[in-house]
């Protein structure tokens, strides 16, 4: 309507007012289920809405707010920015808000040239473990005395069998023995679950919001791998997963978030980056450990 002020709307059209009510209730509500899931894509597309609905009330401020915080997002890709901006250079060839749309295309224009310089990785190596098992549990899963057989079989993956090294760059969730184990190579960059996220807003989803973030995020820097790496059609999305077939089950698809067995379903399907599993049962290495030699 502000565009075209001639306009005349049938005497039933929707109340905008109320629509504007309910787009901004269901934005909020996508954002908040996607912050606490993990999902940058909703994340994105909800803090546009919110910049929209913002707009048309004149409330600048939150509406520049709400296009920072999309810029943020950390899967705010080339194409999404890219869009983003020609759908404010048209409100600008428009002459719509000269002011506010200005400082909008300013800022993604500082977006798009942040994500053009952002540092490209050969290959993206994900872990995803869980704790030693405490005194209390019935069955083991991983017991205490198979930590250094553990840690020797993460070294020798990365080391010898993967050989990763500066260009790669590791993800894990920081929460656990194994993720201690898996960040100690000094020549690999690692980011932190906790640290790039922030704490969840519900411990019960944690596990779910750490295992879509550790996904969500290989995928984007996978996406992001040196040109080199893709035309090769070598692996550049790795995945080294803690699991005990007791526990878990790896050869079947799981769509479960909290389980294991999802972590390893979604990397073995991720065809586009070659994505790759080795997995590591606590209990055989600690078997291993154990058995006589020579």
């Amino acid at each position: 309507m502000q565009l075209f002020p001639d306009l005349q709307l049938p005497l039933h059209f929707v109340n905008r007012r109320e629509l504007a009510t309910v787009v901004h209730y269901t934005a909020n509500a996508v954002r908040e289920n996607a912050q606490e899931t993990g999902d940058y894509e909703k994340l994105f597309r909800s803090a546009v809405t919110l910049s929209g609905v913002a707009m048309l009330k004149n409330d600048y401020k939150n509406a520049i707010q709400h296009i920072e915080d999309a810029c943020a997002v950390p899967t705010a890709t080339l194409f999404f920015l890219q869009l983003l901006r020609e759908r404010f250079d048209l409100l600008r060839l428009l002459n719509f808000k000269k002011k506010f749309v200005a400082d909008v295309l300013k800022r993604v224009d500082d977006a798009l040239q942040s994500k053009k310089q952002q540092k490209k990785w050969a290959r993206v190596v994900v872990f995803h473990g869980y704790p030693i098992d405490d005194a209390t549990q019935q069955s083991a899963r991983f017991p205490a005395d198979a930590a250094i057989a553990v840690q020797n079989r993460i070294c020798e993956v990365l080391e010898k069998e993967w050989q990763i090294g500066e260009r790669d760059l590791a993800i894990c969730s920081a929460g656990t023995e194994g993720d201690v184990m898996f960040a100690e190579n000094p020549e690999v960059e690692v980011w932190y679950h906790k640290t790039e996220l922030g704490e969840p807003f519900g411990t019960v989803s944690a596990q779910a919001r750490h295992n879509r973030w550790i996904l969500n995020t290989a995928r984007m820097e996978a996406e992001n791998s040196e040109k080199e790496m893709r035309l090769q059609e070598e692996t550049h999305l790795y995945g080294l997963v803690l699991c005990n077939s007791d526990h878990d089950r790896p050869e079947v698809e799981v769509t479960d978030p909290e389980s294991s067995s999802f972590f390893i379903s979604e990397i073995r399907a991720s065809k586009r980056f070659k994505g790759h599993v080795l997995t590591i049962n606590p209990c055989v290495e600690a078997s291993k450990g154990q058995s006589p030699k020579g």
